[in-house]
């Protein structure tokens, strides 16, 4: 059994380390892989999207849209992970010679990780524990480049990554799903960017409920029928 397990890590690490190489094979750039982040040489913290043109685009946004800002990113956000969801097949076939279909849950999920931490939005944790009985999906993302730019935006400011693991599960699920992040995680301190996934005729009626504070346990008291 334990043979079994240090195989199966010893998989999704060469997994992991054959797409960071081809990823982010240039060695000028340091990664942290526990972290979820990625700093040039002068230690400034990058992404595909930069900081910066992250800060650029709420400010052009925020003047365009007003709080329509969110809404903006949600949906590029869900684009996003829909793509990511098709196209993660082809791409691990590519990297690593191996199709989707074969990978276990824990592989996959490990994987999907490891996607997150790669391109530097940072570390992700995703939970599978209420899904079989609840229906329930939960993410914790630490290390946020969102969070961390955006810091001093009132409100959640995680928008494209709710688009994106909404796109990512309804995906793979082959279900419309709805995320959200839940606000009140993110004013405690530490701070905690908490997102919850489920059917959208579900956790739409506790969206007001959410964005006006309600606790994750009493998000998850409430999804669960009690």
């Amino acid at each position: 059994m334990n043979n079994i397990s240090t195989q199966q890590a010893s998989m999704t690490q060469t997994l992991v380390n054959q797409i960071y190489d081809q990823l982010f094979g240039d060695a000028s750039q340091n990664f942290d892989l526990y972290e979820g982040t990625i700093f040039s040489p002068a230690n400034h913290r990058i992404v595909y999207l930069s900081a910066d043109i992250i800060r650029g685009i709420y400010e052009a946004l925020n003047y365009e849209a007003g709080e329509a800002w969110r809404v903006i990113l949600k949906n590029c956000g869900l684009r996003w992970g829909k793509r990511i969801a098709t196209s993660f097949d082809k791409e691990l076939r590519t990297i690593a010679n191996r199709r989707l279909d074969t990978l276990t849950v824990n592989e996959y999920l490990n994987l999907l990780e490891s996607y997150f931490s790669m391109h530097g939005w940072g570390k992700l944790s995703i939970n599978l524990g209420e899904a079989e009985r609840y229906g329930i999906v939960s993410c914790l993302l630490t290390h946020s480049i969102f969070s961390s730019v955006l810091h001093n935006v009132e409100g959640t400011v995680n928008c494209l990554i709710e688009g994106m693991l909404q796109g990512i599960f309804s995906g793979i699920s082959n279900h419309e799903l709805m995320c959200l992040e839940i606000i009140s995680a993110a004013q405690i301190e530490p701070a905690e960017n908490y997102f919850i996934l489920t059917a959208n005729e579900r956790l739409s009626p506790l969206e007001d409920d959410i964005n006006n504070g309600l606790s994750v346990e009493d998000v998850m008291y409430r999804l669960k029928g009690h």
